[in-house]
């Protein structure tokens, strides 16, 4: 039998019917933290599509808050990768990862969030391990015409200080998470400079500022990127 691969975005009702699927060797369940429909990339892409083949003008929906930062192509390409191994070779796909839902007041299904806000489990991108603000990624916490586009609303600078005191901080948290997810399989080795180099313009950090070192950075990918190979790809048997 084939094995099955569910990849899905956090929303309640998808969660609810997710969890009740009985579980089989065969089949993956995987949400992604942070994750939206239309993300950064994806609007500004589209935007210059409709402009080129449309003739419309390159203007972004009327939201009340920014389109969320957070790249869900880096994790996609991996999940994708990860099923034509699983189907191709037999080798295992990371486990399967849901975000954690709660009970409310009314005991009605909620997902759980930590201290900034965002979704407990699931995928977990670098980019919402090495938080910059709140991502509001459920539709139903927005009740308005943007959400597939979910939201992003900044950490002031004092929250933004407080977790990352000097910028060398912020640099060794996403070199570690992105390390992380390249071990986890849930972002290609090949990614990973790309993605880094996003979390650091995101931030407005540079590479060599507060003593960031892009060497040894890169040496720790190396070695992430051999741990994935030589450890990380687990053969079904």
């Amino acid at each position: 039998m084939w094995p099955s691969f569910w990849h899905i975005y956090s929303g309640v009702t998808a969660l609810r019917r997710v969890r009740v699927i009985p579980r089989q060797p065969d089949l993956a369940l995987y949400s992604g933290s942070g994750g939206v429909h239309v993300d950064l990339q994806l609007e500004t892409t589209g935007l210059l599509i409709r402009e080129r083949d449309l003739g419309f003008p390159p203007e972004p929906a009327d939201c009340p808050d920014p389109v969320i930062p957070i790249s869900v192509s880096y994790i996609q390409s991996a999940m994708l990768a990860a099923i034509d191994a699983w189907i191709r070779d037999g080798i295992e796909p990371p486990p399967s990862s849901l975000i954690q839902l709660g009970k409310d007041e009314n005991m009605n299904d909620v997902v759980i969030f930590d201290e900034n806000g965002n979704a407990v489990g699931g995928l977990r991108s670098p980019q919402i391990e090495v938080p910059l603000g709140q991502y509001i990624a459920n539709p139903l916490t927005l009740l308005n015409d943007c959400f597939l586009n979910g939201g992003f609303r900044a950490f002031d600078e004092a929250r933004f200080r407080e977790l990352y005191p000097k910028d060398k901080d912020y640099l060794r948290a996403v070199d570690r998470e992105i390390s992380r997810a390249v071990a986890d399989g849930i972002v290609l080795p090949e990614d990973a400079d790309s993605l880094h180099q996003d979390m650091l313009a995101d931030a407005g950090v540079a590479e060599n500022r507060g003593g960031g070192s892009s060497s040894a950075a890169g040496i720790e990918l190396l070695l992430m990127f051999l741990l994935f190979h030589l450890a990380g790809r687990r053969r079904v048997h």
